[in-house]
């Protein structure tokens, strides 16, 4: 017999929840992280409404800017699909 997924879309988001620093336990092998270890990716909010992504980790001691890139959320913190 076959599981029927719930995918209903959840009334609304606190985004201020996900913001900050999260470190990874896991990853899937992204060119812009190869060598890293010690990863995290830091989200903050913008005044605009674009949430601002850091990543960095550590390559022979030393830490590394991966990446710092803005995400336009097509939510713009309003209750809307989350993609």
């Amino acid at each position: 017999m076959e599981k029927s997924l719930d995918l209903s879309v959840v009334p609304s988001i606190e985004l201020e929840k996900y913001l900050g620093t999260w470190y990874e336990i896991a990853r899937f092998d992204h060119r812009f992280e190869r060598g890293l270890v010690g990863v995290t990716a830091n989200y903050t909010m913008r005044e605009d409404g674009l949430i601002k992504v850091t990543n960095s980790g550590f390559q022979d001691s030393l830490q590394v800017l991966t990446s710092n890139q803005l995400e336009k959320p097509k939510f713009r913190m309003q209750n809307k699909i989350l993609s």
